[in-house]
C-alpha cells in the first residue's frame, strides 16, 4: 500500500469508527494498513444505508464494491484510496474476496426496512458481515496463514 493511501485509510478510519482506528494503533505496525483497510471497508459497507435516500442508490454502491473485489473495475478499484488498500490487503495477506463480496450481499439487507425474520438469520448476517472481519484480522495478524481455531471464536465475537 502506498504512503499516502495508507494514510488516507487511517484518518478515514479515525473519522468514522474511533475504536477500530484505535484497535489498528496497538496492532504490529506490519499489520496495520491491512487492518485499516479491513476495518475501513466495513464501515463503508455499513454506512452506505445513511447514506443513501432509497434502495437502489445504496445497492449500486454495493455492487461497485463487489466488482472491485471481483476485479471487474480493476482500474477504478486501484484509483480509490480505500478500495487500493482493500486489494492490496486482501493480495499480500491471502484474504477471501468473495467473504468481501458475501459482506457486500449481506448488507443489502440494511437498505430496506424489514425486521430480521428469525435469531438464526441474524447470526448469518452478523456472520458475514462482522464475524468475516475479525477472522481476516485475525488472518493478517498472524502474517497471511489461516487459523482454523480462531473461526470459531470471531464467529461468536461478531454475533456478540
Amino acid at each position: 500500500m502506498s504512503g499516502t493511501g495508507t494514510i488516507d485509510i487511517v484518518q478515514h478510519l479515525r473519522a468514522l469508527d474511533r475504536e477500530r482506528y484505535i484497535s489498528v494503533l496497538l496492532a504490529p505496525e506490519p499489520a496495520r494498513p491491512a487492518l485499516a483497510a479491513l476495518h475501513a471497508f466495513a464501515v463503508e459497507t455499513a454506512r452506505i444505508r445513511d447514506l443513501v435516500s432509497e434502495p437502489l442508490p445504496g445497492e449500486i454502491r454495493l455492487q461497485w464494491w463487489r466488482d472491485v473485489l471481483s476485479g471487474e473495475r480493476d482500474g477504478e478499484g486501484k484509483a480509490h484510496p480505500l478500495a487500493a488498500g482493500l486489494l492490496a490487503a486482501t493480495d499480500r495477506y491471502n484474504l477471501p474476496r468473495a467473504s468481501l463480496i458475501a459482506l457486500c450481499d449481506a448488507r443489502i439487507f440494511d437498505l430496506y426496512d424489514d425486521p430480521m425474520p428469525m435469531r438464526t438469520d441474524l447470526e448469518g448476517y452478523l456472520g458475514e458481515t462482522v464475524s468475516v472481519i475479525l477472522q481476516m484480522c485475525v488472518q493478517v495478524l498472524n502474517g497471511g496463514a489461516v487459523a482454523p481455531p480462531s473461526a470459531d471464536a470471531a464467529g461468536h465475537g461478531g454475533v456478540a
